[in-house]
């Protein structure tokens, strides 16, 4: 099943020592809905994202999707890139912006080619 992983930028352990929790943290995934149990998956994500993110979701497909600190009352903006291109069957690859002073998940899913 998918994980995040985080993206580590250059001097990131610097800045976060000087910002603390402002600052600003970026994760990566990807869902292959030509495996049926990820499809069924991304489509659970895509309904209740929040419940993911927030280690709240039904499921073990979704476990794996909690980001750190984020709680019940966060906020989500989702952006979907090549929206017309439907699910199946195609890699769907997420990328999240967490951050933690705006209590808010910022997340991109782009819906890339066909093999």
């Amino acid at each position: 099943m998918p994980r995040w992983s985080e993206v580590e930028f250059p001097a990131s352990g610097e800045l976060r020592e000087v910002a603390g929790d402002s600052l600003i943290r970026k994760f990566y995934t990807e869902f292959d809905t030509e495996v049926p149990a990820e499809r069924e998956a991304l489509v659970e994500y895509l309904l209740h994202p929040l419940e993911a993110l927030s280690g709240r979701a039904k499921g073990d497909e979704l476990r794996g999707l909690q980001l750190p600190d984020v709680g019940p009352t966060w906020k989500v903006v989702t952006v979907i890139v090549n929206h017309h291109r439907g699910l199946n069957p195609r890699i769907n690859m997420l990328s999240a912006s967490l951050s933690t002073e705006e209590e808010t998940v910022y997340q991109e899913i782009y819906k890339q080619n066909r093999r």
